[in-house]
């Protein structure tokens, strides 16, 4: 979500509450900053997302990585393992509800395995691929690492940084 001609809030009373009806950036009464969407939902832009719980493809999947929405930094870790054979892992960097700007950290851990695939799409059903993974030395576990940015304009995320560490 982008947001245009928006307006800069004052800090608030120690209510701590932002203004009801308006638009734009503020802080509240604890001097935390917030960001009010055309909609109306307060973001608190001072925290992270709340931590994810940990995915365990055993098996071919197709998912979203995350459900959450509103929040400028997200880290999941992903925990791979080899199944009964070769299968792909196909997840989604949900669009909808996301802030300009997100930041996505996701950490996957290979087992001593060529399996499996591991896919990270923006959007939903993983029709734009923008990082694939699969252990490049199976005969020793493995570690991948990927830092995603949503843009807002373009409705998509962004594949910043990927790298093995094995």
């Amino acid at each position: 979500m982008s947001f245009t001609g928006g307006i800069i809030l004052p800090k608030q009373a120690a209510s701590g509450n932002p203004p009801a009806g308006k638009r734009g950036f503020g802080f509240d009464g604890n001097g935390n900053p917030y960001l009010i969407d055309e909609a109306g939902n307060i973001f608190n832009l001072s925290t992270p997302a709340p931590e994810q719980a940990d995915l365990t493809p055993a098996a071919a999947v197709t998912a979203y990585l995350f459900a959450v929405t509103g929040f400028l930094t997200l880290a999941i870790r992903i925990e791979a393992t080899a199944g009964s054979g070769a299968f792909t892992a196909a997840y989604g960097l949900p669009l909808a509800g996301m802030l300009d700007g997100a930041i996505a950290e996701v950490n996957i851990d290979f087992p001593a395995s060529a399996n499996p695939t591991v896919t990270i799409a923006t959007g939903a059903g993983g029709v734009t691929v923008i990082a694939s993974a699969t252990n490049p030395a199976p005969a020793a576990v493995a570690n991948w690492y990927g830092r995603f940015r949503y843009n807002a304009t373009a409705n998509a995320w962004r594949c910043l940084t990927r790298a093995f560490n094995s």
